[in-house]
């Protein structure tokens, strides 16, 4: 048997209909033919004795349609095993593999990425849970986490049963916390708020419509990211960031025995799921809110699918956030492993204590936990292996509430949006297109800004500075990248490393809205005297306040809009600035400066007029 789930291949299924038919017919042939004569009427609706072969062309050309246009890829369980028919009722195809291995996708790559999406999050919940608790509703409180919600609920109900306007809020109250409890498993299984059928035109619209903002509006979201540099010294300080994470990092990199130990962590981590953005672009799919399907469907959305599943690594981006997350998960290492040390040891700080609180230990794993660093870790010139793989048997619960610890505060710390940071709406038909790249934002206030406001110590302080000082660099070289004056003015650079390290989130957002639509007027840049944000100050009050709501997809139809008019109105220049935001990669690191003047020469020389 396999455990990997077979996937239909569309295009093939729809170039080798005929073929794929047949195959299916046959098959429903010989099944009703080994069929006992008492079972026939279970297994096909409208059955009679004597069956044409047209009853069977039918039922196989119902079945291929549902396989191009079904809600999924995914063949149901039982696609390698034999038995009895159930397709017609149970709505299972149970078939040899042998027989449709020609119209399936036999990609390992693409086979092992599917499995990871589809499967990982359902079996993790399906052990925590319950299998009952994926597919269960308020109506139905089949599972035992919905069943002690209610019951708690229901008891304290009873005691205000004769104070209606209190039983009135606890039926709310219990509404809107299974709602919540629903939406996050549904976020996390991929199904919140989208259409229930990825083949549907709207999804599909949806997808590649984010694909296509991601391949022409992505390119220098490395510089952007820059800030997390400021973040990974917010851990616990300067010293600390060069002692615990670029010092140690840079010495296994300098010898052929740390080169191998490295590939040992790297393995390690990745085990985990730290790191491994070159593989899965995580954080760089999180942050562009790329939504996931099963399909692959027209040549045009095959390859905006490619260029977005590739893109992570095309802008480096995958690689910048899996060198960052490795340095980080070595500072993190080093302070979780000093704390849980100092408790063993009964001289944990007050500091320690809280973290170690909030971050889910009790006292028992704790000190199992350092009884397994202590026997099987390893220290590398300042490099920390945990060694989980030896540690001894029973442990793996501790083992994933280590890791957990670890790569929660690595997520926290370079920023990678998880299913509870961006609001439900988010999640939404239509409103997911205005809220693309708005994950980042809304992460950074829960993982950044409060964490900062509530525990603001000595590494917090250096963090910020660090944060600011990335941010104005990279405001600085977008300045450069546009061809812009580079301002010296020290509160403007201060004022745009804020706003460009993203420590305020959406606040800065919200700050750049109320200055655009005064003209100025109101804002941060009117109390700091530094006139407009330069963030925006090209385009005009109206344009930015319409791409601030819109999102990337309203600038790509005011792009698509301003071609089209082209012939009719003619071409000027435009119509070439707009063709030219809509090529891909057009905004990647020399691309864009090499387009610019490509752009420029194109128009003077042809001399296309400005109007």
């Amino acid at each position: 048997d396999s455990y990997v789930p077979q996937i239909w291949d569309k295009p093939k299924a729809q170039r080798y209909s005929k073929e794929l038919q047949l195959e299916l017919t046959r098959f429903f042939k010989e099944e009703y033919s080994k069929a006992k004569k008492g079972d026939k009427a279970r297994i096909y609706e409208d059955s009679i004795e004597t069956l044409d072969d047209s009853f069977f062309e039918d039922l196989a050309y119902e079945t291929w349609k549902n396989i191009i246009g079904a809600q999924s890829n995914a063949l149901q369980e039982g696609i390698i095993s034999g038995g009895a028919v159930k397709f017609t009722k149970g709505r299972k195809l149970t078939i040899l593999r042998e027989r449709i291995e020609q119209w399936l996708v036999n990609d390992p790559s693409k086979l092992s990425q599917q499995y990871s999406s589809l499967m990982s999050t359902r079996i993790r919940l399906a052990e925590k849970f319950g299998l009952d608790f994926l597919d269960d509703n308020a109506k139905a409180a089949k599972s035992f986490v919905v069943q002690n919600i209610k019951d708690e609920y229901s008891k304290l109900q009873k005691k205000v049963i004769d104070k209606p306007k209190e039983l009135k809020k606890l039926i709310a109250a219990e509404e809107k916390d299974l709602a919540n409890i629903f939406a996050l498993r549904d976020r996390m299984l991929g199904t919140y708020g989208y259409s229930a059928n990825p083949d549907s035109s709207l999804y599909r619209f949806q997808k590649q419509v984010k694909q296509f903002n991601v391949a022409t509006k992505l390119g220098d979201v490395v510089m952007s990211s820059q800030s997390d540099i400021g973040r990974a010294v917010g851990v616990e300080g300067y010293a600390k960031f060069l002692q615990n994470q670029l010092v140690p990092m840079a010495r296994l990199m300098m010898s052929k025995q740390g080169r191998a130990y490295a590939l040992k962590r790297r393995d390690e981590l990745h085990g985990f799921n730290i790191g491994a953005e070159v593989a899965g672009n995580g954080r760089f799919n999180s942050l562009a809110d790329i939504m996931d399907d099963f399909g692959r469907h027209t040549r045009l959305e095959r390859g905006l699918n490619a260029v977005g599943a590739r893109f992570g690594q095309i802008s480096l981006m995958s690689y910048h956030n899996s060198l960052w997350k490795e340095i980080t998960t070595n500072g993190v290492m080093h302070k979780v492993n000093r704390a849980i040390d100092a408790f063993s040891k009964g001289k944990a700080s007050k500091k320690q204590l809280t973290a170690l609180s909030k971050s889910g230990f009790d006292e028992a794993s704790i000190k199992a936990i350092n009884k397994q660093l202590k026997k099987h870790g390893e220290n590398y010139k300042g490099v920390i292996f945990p060694n989980i793989a030896d540690w001894d048997a029973g442990t793996k619960n501790l083992a994933e509430l280590y890791y957990g610890v670890v790569s929660s505060e690595v997520n926290s710390t370079i920023i990678t949006p998880g299913y509870g940071t961006t609001p439900t709406w988010m999640s939404k038909d239509v409103l997911t297109l205005m809220g693309q790249f708005k994950s980042f934002s809304m992460a950074s206030i829960e993982k950044t800004l409060i964490p900062m406001v509530q525990n603001f110590d000595a590494s917090q302080a250096q963090g910020l500075s660090a944060m600011i000082m990335t941010g104005a660099l990279v405001y600085m070289y977008k300045q450069w990248a546009t061809g812009e004056e580079i301002p010296t003015d020290p509160k403007l650079l201060v004022q745009q490393g804020v706003d460009r390290s993203g420590v305020l989130g959406y606040f800065m957002d919200i700050n750049n809205a109320i200055e655009h639509g005064s003209s100025g007027e109101y804002g941060l840049s009117k109390v700091l005297g530094t006139n407009h944000l330069q963030k925006f100050y090209h385009q005009s009050d109206t344009d930015t306040l319409y791409n601030l709501f819109t999102g990337p997809t309203g600038g790509t139809a005011k792009n698509i809009v301003e071609v089209g008019k082209a012939p009719f109105n003619g071409v000027n220049q435009k119509t070439v600035h707009a063709f030219r935001k809509m090529l891909p990669l057009q905004n990647m690191i020399g691309v864009r400066q090499t387009l610019d003047l490509m752009e420029k020469e194109f128009n003077n020389n042809l001399g296309i007029p400005k109007n």
